[in-house]
């Protein structure tokens, strides 16, 4: 098998095809098949968003602004981003108390990171 060889990747359709690969080894590639990923994303952000309003001058909000804005680098992806900084998106949901974004952060994270 070789990288470029997509044909070579086991392609699983629900959690439980994922517990076991070839051989009984753990498998690694999932299908975001039925996961609205695009969805999840959006909610965070809108989190973000009311958080924005809430403390215009909080940095990282301003960080993911600027990251989104950026015209330079590769081509924007929130997906991405997201994953890069869900460490301190966490600590800013969690120092307001904002449960309802954690969970959707939570549910972004284990869907589809």
């Amino acid at each position: 098998m070789t990288v470029t060889d997509a044909t070579a990747l086991p392609a699983f359709d629900s959690p439980a095809d994922t517990a076991s690969g070839p051989n009984g080894a753990i498998a690694r590639y999932t299908t975001f098949k039925g996961i609205d990923c695009a969805g999840n994303i959006a909610r965070v952000f809108a989190h973000l968003d009311r958080h924005r309003r809430a403390d215009p001058g909080e940095r990282l909000i301003a960080y993911l602004d600027r990251q989104r804005d950026s015209p330079h680098g590769a081509q924007r992806d929130d997906l991405l981003l997201l994953h890069s900084l869900v460490n301190p998106i966490r600590d800013l949901f969690e120092a307001h108390g904002d449960t309802a974004a954690l969970d959707d952060l939570d549910r972004l994270e284990r869907e589809c990171f």
